[in-house]
């Protein structure tokens, strides 16, 4: 039986799989790892991730051998929280 995990989860990739169109991942709150496919259907980007690199998986799946996310995209400035660009203050005199 597979459960879901509905959380969106940021994490780095460890592997670029060579045997296939997948990558691994490791996350906290996340026992072993998180795999996730490089088919158009999950990964969004229009290039593969790179070991290191930061990415946003969503829709977690536990199978049984392991985790899977059936979406899959980069982490990107917009994903910051609470990293607004601040506005400059407009004067009163203008």
């Amino acid at each position: 039986m597979s459960s879901t995990y509905r959380a969106t989860v940021r994490t780095v990739v460890r592997v670029s799989v060579r045997n296939g169109p997948y990558a691994t991942a490791h996350a906290k709150g996340v026992t072993g790892s998180i795999t996730f496919s490089l088919r158009s259907s999950v990964w969004k980007e229009e290039v593969p991730p790179t070991p290191g690199c930061i990415v946003i998986l969503d829709n977690l799946i536990q199978q049984r051998a392991g985790w899977r996310a059936l979406s899959a995209r980069l982490f990107q400035p917009e994903d910051e929280q609470g990293q607004e660009p601040k506005q400059p203050k407009k004067s009163a005199r203008n």
